[in-house]
């Protein structure tokens, strides 16, 4: 319907992306790998942080985890110190994310650390 605003062929266009600005840079986590893995522990600019996967909405959280807590999943629960949360839940610094479209994405953030492993 229109030309998109940078052309980055790193991912089709249309692959969905849990996204977050986070006060260390953009981050992108591929929704695919992020539900086929459930949790995943992306590093931006050398700061750790903690995506997880809901399966009641069909989409993730991202958290900041400077201290590199372990987080175990199990049927949609999350284990942190050895008390189950919700992966909405987590008693963790949340940091506002979204589901993106690459092609919309890395036009606004070209420099976006990407986890698609």
């Amino acid at each position: 319907m229109f030309a998109p605003l940078v052309d980055d062929d790193r991912h089709q266009a249309k692959a969905v992306f849990i996204c977050a600005r986070t006060p260390d840079g953009p981050l992108a986590i591929k929704k695919s790998v992020l539900r086929e893995e459930s949790v995943v522990e992306p590093v931006v600019d050398g700061q750790g942080y903690l995506a997880v996967y809901d399966p009641r909405l069909d989409t993730g959280y991202v958290y900041a985890n400077p201290d590199g807590r372990s987080v175990e999943y199990a049927d949609g629960e999350l284990q942190v110190d050895g008390t189950t949360y919700a992966p909405d839940e987590l008693p963790l610094d949340r940091v506002l994310r979204l589901d993106a479209m690459w092609f919309a994405w890395s036009a606004i953030y070209p420099d976006t650390e990407v986890y698609d492993q």
